[in-house]
């Protein structure tokens, strides 16, 4: 795994006069859960391991999907943290997380969807074109496949953005364990 230094990105985005959900809250990157197959917390940790490197590798993932990715510990936990596992996902602590960052997840996709909904009225489509506010470069953030506005990854680095796509990769694994990390956006220029 390659050390990246953390980036912390201002991602407060202004459409039509409204400000897009950030996924980077308060600067220390957005909770994420990975979901791992495991049958003990330290399994669950190594593997988590291997799969922040994965989100982290820019070599291997084009689209990076994070600059920087660290596990949740109890030395970096916010008030938010508290029950941060790891924990069997079919516990109550592990189900809770899944479903807060699934939540959190939707959330940030809807929130975003209302603001370029009514950042298309606001705009004519010259304006869209020429990238007015930024405003194109906002579909992005509704059409996010990974990063910090999806909250979920399993162990193989793939997100899950909905309900339906965790019920099914939890259908298809028998003993699955949840790790909270952080992950910081990659830098855009």
């Amino acid at each position: 795994m390659t050390t990246r230094d953390a980036v912390t990105v201002e991602d407060f985005l202004w459409v039509g006069g409204k400000t897009l959900t950030s996924p980077m809250e308060g600067g220390s990157g957005a909770k994420i859960m990975l979901i791992v197959p495991a049958t003990s917390e330290s399994q669950a940790i190594a593997r988590a391991r291997v799969t922040i490197s994965q989100l982290t590798d820019a070599a291997a993932r084009p689209a990076q999907t994070f600059s920087d990715v660290r596990l949740v510990d109890g030395d970096d936990q916010t008030s938010s943290d508290t029950a941060s596992g790891p924990a069997p996902a079919d516990s109550r602590q592990g189900t809770e997380l899944l479903e807060s960052a699934i939540e959190e997840t939707e959330e940030v996709f809807r929130e975003n969807f209302e603001t370029l909904r009514d950042s298309i009225e606001c705009y004519g489509e010259d304006e869209i074109l020429k990238n007015k506010d930024h405003v194109r470069d906002r579909f992005l953030s509704i059409g996010a496949f990974v990063g910090p506005a999806v909250r979920v990854y399993t162990h193989q680095a793939r997100p899950l953005r909905c309900r339906d796509e965790l019920a099914t990769y939890r259908a298809t694994h028998d003993s699955l364990w949840v790790v909270a990390a952080r992950g910081s956006a990659p830098h855009r220029e």
